[in-house]
């Protein structure tokens, strides 16, 4: 099984990925940048359930697929 996890800005256009996720609506961490990022991602309401069923949705299609899996936003500062 191989995986491959691209993050990309939607602004500089998608990457040859056959899977895309955005995650344009978790505030960008950048913008405040005297608290700790992961904070501020993990604290957000939703995310934890999204990395959930994004692992479950990787795990169901891995064998079945070329699992290339392209996670972007607006600004292309998530990473």
């Amino acid at each position: 099984m191989s995986i491959k996890l691209v993050t990309f800005g939607f602004k500089y256009g998608r990457p040859e990925c056959n899977h895309f996720t955005d995650v344009s609506w978790i505030p960008n961490p950048w913008r405040n940048p005297n608290k700790d990022p992961n904070e501020i991602i993990f604290n957000t309401e939703g995310v934890m359930e999204m990395i959930d069923n994004l692992v479950n949705y990787i795990k169901s299609i891995a064998d079945k697929d070329r699992c290339i899996f392209g996670v972007g936003c607006s600004s292309g500062r998530h990473q």
